[in-house]
């Protein structure tokens, strides 16, 4: 029997050891591979404190055999049981944890490459099975990698059969779990209850499933790189949360990139988002994350980012944090119309003036309108998306908005005939950042 090429020539490996067929099986192959100096080899065995004396068995077992193959053992214990009730898990979730955090601490601290499990394809064929009707996608359908961050599975399309077989040409014996026999876990139970159903009507429904794992690993790859070259071009950070310029693309490319952006698993609510899409407009809120559609974006509104409170004298510049920064200097030009970030003012007019965000009670005058109006009707008049209202930088003296930057001048500060000095306004604006999620 062959392990999968998943191993590199020179690393240093780690091999988890629970004293059963499998991952005896597994130390014995990685022997081999030792033998011929492909490989360093070390192992590690793990007690939870479940079993009593039919683990210090397991653990005895283990010592033995590592001691008999030249391996050196690392050995870890911790009381699950008693974990698990202080902790409010189930016993086989803190079972896996313990046991996972031992064996990464096991090989940081023996200076390996590598941990190597002795997962299988009946393994593989029972993950997908409990994914799938978990409510998996294409990810969670894939099942277990055979090589994943610091995790190996050599023996992921090994069935349990060329296993013993294995072992029996060795004449290697083993341990055995008896808690493995008894239904009293999803994984159990569906090992020991619909598996052998379904060996039987599909004899060969486990490589079926294992091959199912491989086709969808693919394919879910392929789709997150989409997703993910989408929202390179389409999505930024922003201070309030972030922003998607939705553009037309396949639905599937959207859910998961929705699902990246952000960082939400629930499919219910992806599926709200993705309604959300299809709309000119509406929203929807999570805790404290507000989403909102307004014509060709949508918006992800944190509700814990809060505006710049401050009011910053304008002088020669000001900044907001966050925003960006205005630089202001002496001008002799005249009016300026043809950039929405930069402004020509009467210096007179913006004698006292602060730069800061929005606040109830703001009103503007637009250039060449009628009156003085409220800031909050102007900014919908020229059709600002409501999310970005309450982070426009506006120069200001008291309620009266002297430039609502990138949308108006107030009649107040414009030039005129009698304007003695003139001043020349540029909003820098920060620079949003792409956006950014842990592979």
């Amino acid at each position: 029997m062959r392990l999968l090429p998943v191993l590199r020539k020179g690393e240093r490996v780690l091999a988890a050891v629970s004293g059963g067929p499998d991952s005896v099986c597994l130390l014995r192959l990685l022997c081999a591979l030792r033998d011929d100096g492909f490989i360093a080899l070390e192992a590690a065995h793990f007690n939870h404190g479940i079993r009593g004396a039919e683990a210090d068995g397991d653990q005895a077992f283990v010592e033995d055999l590592c001691r008999e193959l030249g391996v050196r053992l690392a050995l870890g214990y911790a009381p699950v049981p008693a974990l698990a009730a202080r902790n409010g898990r189930g016993i086989e979730t803190q079972a896996r944890e313990s046991r996972r955090a031992f064996l990464l601490e096991a090989l940081e601290r023996g200076g390996g490459d590598v941990i190597a499990t002795a997962h299988h394809a009946q393994d593989q064929a029972e993950t997908v099975l409990m994914h799938l009707l978990r409510g998996a996608g294409l990810k969670g359908a894939g099942g277990m990698a055979a090589r994943e961050g610091r995790f190996c599975r050599p023996l992921l399309e090994a069935t349990k059969a060329q296993i013993l077989a294995c072992l029996e040409d060795m004449g290697q014996p083993y341990r055995l779990d008896a808690t493995n026999g008894c239904p009293d876990n999803p994984r159990n139970a569906l090992r020991l209850e619909v598996m052998p159903s379904l060996r039987r009507i599909y004899p060969g429904g486990e490589a079926a499933l294992g091959r199912f794992a491989r086709l969808a690993a693919q394919a879910g790859d392929y789709l997150e790189e989409q997703a993910r070259a989408y929202l390179d071009r389409q999505a930024r950070g922003t201070p309030w949360g972030g922003v998607l310029d939705l553009e037309a693309v396949h639905p599937a490319v959207l859910c998961q990139a929705l699902a990246l952006w952000t960082r939400a698993g629930d499919f219910d609510r992806i599926q709200a988002l993705m309604a959300l899409c299809g709309k000119d407009r509406g929203a929807l809120a999570w805790g404290p994350l507000r989403f909102e559609r307004t014509g060709t974006r949508l918006y992800r509104i944190d509700a814990r980012l809060e505006p710049p409170g401050q009011s910053v004298p304008l002088g020669h510049g000001a900044g907001l944090t966050g925003l960006g920064h205005m630089e202001i200097a002496p001008w002799q030009g005249g009016p300026i119309g043809d950039d929405p970030w930069v402004q020509a003012a009467d210096a007179a007019a913006l004698a006292g003036a602060v730069l800061r965000t929005r606040r109830p009670g703001d009103r503007i005058h637009p250039l060449g309108g009628p009156g003085s109006r409220k800031l909050s009707d102007v900014l919908v008049d020229k059709g600002v998306d409501r999310p970005l209202r309450d982070y426009l930088p506006l120069v200001a003296r008291g309620q009266t908005v002297l430039w609502a930057v990138g949308v108006c001048l107030a009649q107040q500060a414009a030039i005129t005939e009698a304007t003695a000095n003139q001043v020349r306004l540029e909003w820098k604006k920060e620079e949003y950042t792409p956006w950014t999620t842990p592979r």
